[in-house]
């Protein structure tokens, strides 16, 4: 109705009455980014349709007190307050929708949250037509001189026909549609308020973290096609991609209750392996300065996770960790470095039920060992040389 208000009353032609909606899309946009940005840092998504509704009906009710005297940038100024209600509803229902099923009901649950969104688009146009053809017919009998008639459908007649028509007539016509639009508004505003009571009502349930899909490329294993444990693979190496490996490996190591850098958690992976290679080796494959893997053994070393093996290298040599080797008290840091990236992962696959597959399970088990061993990894885990 707001294109119909910009061409008969203020005169716009139907490409015009288009582009003059962008202030409600601007609004739209403003909110819906906002609000995801929020409910990604903070978890919680249930204000955002109660305070969204509200704009909403505050901004349906000044859209009911448009007139022919109201101003471009008025009206302008009442689409947006629009826009930003609209903005914190439309997409958090369909999160709100898909965070309280399962992944099996996923599909479902979004299309059924469509449809009933399409039934009530249908329902909404065919109840605020009626109520608006029926009030501009009984506006325009009264609002009319006698003895004039329009032919045809009242609510129907073209703008172009409507700027033709005598002063008096033109301006009564034009009464007539304000104050038929504003009846349509008031209504829209009312449901709006119900929709507010009824937003409150929403169950407000922990956002989902675990893996459902993605579409970038993998941190760990090359996809193998048609492999569903590589999919799997593939859709955890795009989460560690996004988050990043510095922060992953803090967070494990302080849930581990470990209190190393995440350099240093990585270099105790290295100096487990059977046969690892040289500080100089891992520097240059991870594209850093041998000095700073010697502040992570140093790290290690006085933590007495580690301990040397022969005689101390020379000031000029650069050390190998072969040259290292872990204590008792540096394998039981990694075993629970390991059981909680292990915790991690699968908790991500919760989904995926990893206590019913032995194959997942055994992935998880390996991903869990063989991210602290990535080169990819430690690049993010250094810190930076500053």
């Amino acid at each position: 109705y707001l294109p119909l208000f910009l061409q008969v009353v203020k005169g716009a032609s139907p490409t015009g009455s288009g582009l003059q909606l962008v202030p409600l899309m601007g609004g739209l946009l403003v909110t819906s980014i906002a609000s995801g940005q929020v409910i990604t840092r903070t978890g919680h998504y249930k204000p955002f349709p109660i305070a969204g509704t509200a704009v909403m009906a505050i901004g349906l009710y000044l859209l009911s007190t448009m007139d022919a005297a109201t101003s471009t940038v008025t009206s302008f100024a009442f689409m947006f307050v629009l826009g930003l209600g609209l903005g914190m509803v439309m997409q958090v229902l369909v999160l709100a929708v898909q965070n309280a099923v399962d992944y099996s009901d996923l599909g479902v649950a979004t299309s059924g949250a469509t449809l009933f969104r399409s039934i009530g688009g249908s329902l909404g146009t065919s109840v605020l037509g009626a109520i608006f053809a029926n009030r501009l017919s009984v506006e325009l009998k009264s609002a009319l001189p006698s003895g004039v008639a329009l032919g045809g459908e009242t609510s129907s007649i073209d703008p172009q026909q409507i700027e033709h028509l005598p002063g008096p007539v033109r301006e009564a016509y034009l009464h007539a549609f304000t104050n038929s639009l504003s009846t349509v508004f008031l209504v829209a505003a009312a449901i709006a308020v119900v929709a507010f009571a009824l937003s409150w009502l929403i169950r407000e349930l922990p956002l989902r973290e675990t893996v459902a899909g993605g579409d970038l490329v993998d941190t760990y294993a090359q996809l193998r096609a048609g492999d569903s444990l590589g999919e799997i693979e593939n859709m955890i190496g795009r989460l560690n991609h996004r988050e990043g490996a510095r922060e992953i490996i803090a967070r494990v190591a302080t849930r581990a209750g470990v209190e190393l850098t995440p350099a240093a958690c990585w270099l105790l992976a290295r100096l487990s392996e059977d046969e690892p290679p040289s500080l100089q080796a891992l520097a240059e494959a991870a594209g850093v300065e041998p000095e700073r893997l010697l502040a992570a053994g140093r790290e290690l070393l006085e933590g007495e996770l580690v301990e040397r093996v022969g005689a101390a290298p020379s000031a000029a040599a650069v050390p190998r960790p072969a040259d290292y080797r872990l204590t008792d008290a540096g394998r039981a840091t990694l075993a629970r470095l390991t059981e909680t990236g292990e915790q991690r992962l699968s908790e991500l696959l919760e989904d995926w039920r990893p206590q019913e597959h032995a194959e997942l399970a055994a992935l998880i088990d390996r991903l869990a060992g063989e991210f602290f061993i990535e080169d990819s990894a430690l690049r993010s885990a250094l810190p930076t040389a500053a």
